[in-house]
């Protein structure tokens, strides 16, 4: 998942931006859906950010999921996405054969984290937008994912007015 909409500015820098209203509902209606849905995580990982770091509590909180939050500083927006992914396949592969992941990033990883895990079809090409939702099935051993369903924030939020 990409973070929440976030404030423009923040003291401190870009690291310290926190989720606007609408962020924090990007957020929660995530984990309603993935509660509706069944898709329970069994790890939960963020960037550092706060932007990232709130959009993950508040879908977890909305999922009604009681994971604690895990940190990796390879999420962050400047990331290689080869980094990341290796990163979170790693996390995974510690896990029993069931791991379920829920990561929240930034752009332009989180746009390269997809592209390079469904990099078997060229056809795939991704713009990935704040709060938006990916749910991949990937296979740990080839680094290669299939994308089972993508949901834009817009489209959760239009369900909503």
């Amino acid at each position: 998942m990409r973070h929440g909409e976030a404030e423009d500015f923040a003291e401190g820098g870009d690291a310290q931006r926190a989720l606007t209203q609408r962020g924090h509902g990007m957020a929660q209606r995530a984990g309603r859906l993935m509660r509706t849905l069944r898709w329970d995580p069994t790890i939960a990982v963020s960037s550092p950010f706060v932007r990232a770091r709130q959009t993950l509590q508040g879908a977890l909180e909305a999922a009604e999921s009681p994971l604690a939050m895990e940190t990796e500083s390879r999420l962050v927006p400047g990331a290689p996405a080869t980094s990341a992914v290796a990163s979170l396949i790693e996390r995974a592969a510690v896990e029993s054969a069931d791991v379920r992941m829920l990561a929240v990033g930034h752009n332009p990883c989180v746009t390269g984290m997809l592209t390079h895990l469904v990099r078997g079809d060229e056809r795939m090409a991704f713009a990935v937008s704040t709060g938006d939702l990916a749910h991949l099935s990937v296979d740990l051993r080839e680094g290669t994912a299939v994308v089972i369903s993508y949901i834009p924030a817009r489209v959760l939020e239009a369900q909503e007015q």
